[in-house]
């Protein structure tokens, strides 16, 4: 009786509080109880599927924000760090001359004049710099050629743009766990200060 008891009392948890459908906790309890079994207490107590569900993400998600609180992540600031990858624009790092039509990357100093913290969207700068020597042909002299060649990348938009979306929740997400909770717990615990 007290093994049934506690098989009940497990099935319920998971229908109330997680969502799973009867099928789902069938499979999960490996045969202990069949659907229709299930089927019968849940209609029986009156179960409701989901019923706490909501009450339990906003605990996660308060648990959350206290942890990243306590490892010096602040949400105002995860969110400017967001925007500026995610509407970051290559005219705030680069210039162009109007006459030549050659390029020139801005210092950091320059990128954040032009915009504040535009220098942390970087994710790459590369210079590779050839120099050829010419032999003298005739009366010209030796000559010595310098191409230089500049790599420039920004971080992705689309992951910061997905990120802030759904910060915002303006899409529902499709995997019913709250992933982003996961990551970003994960990240502190990997983070934190020791």
């Amino acid at each position: 009786m007290a093994k049934s008891l506690k098989i009940r009392v497990k099935a319920r948890r998971l229908y109330e509080y997680e969502s799973w459908s009867i099928d789902k906790i069938a499979v999960f309890l490996e045969g202990a109880v069949t659907p229709r079994t299930l089927d019968n207490w849940k209609e029986a107590e009156g179960w409701i599927k989901g019923k706490y569900a909501e009450d339990l993400r906003e605990k996660e998600r308060l648990t959350v924000l206290a942890e990243a609180e306590k490892a010096g992540i602040k949400v105002g600031k995860h969110l400017q760090e967001l925007a500026l990858i995610g509407y970051s624009d290559l005219a705030n790092h680069m210039t162009v001359d109007e006459t030549t039509g050659a390029t020139r990357t801005r210092t950091f100093e320059e990128m954040n004049k032009v915009q504040p913290g535009a220098s942390r969207v970087v994710k790459k700068i590369k210079e590779t710099r050839v120099v050829r020597t010419v032999a003298a042909k005739g009366d010209a002299p030796a000559e010595t050629i310098t191409e230089t060649t500049m790599e420039f990348q920004l971080h992705d938009k689309q992951p910061a743009l997905n990120a802030i979306t759904d910060i915002l929740g303006l899409k529902r997400p499709e995997d019913e766990s709250n992933q982003a909770a996961d990551t970003i717990m994960s990240l502190i615990r990997r983070f934190r200060p020791k």
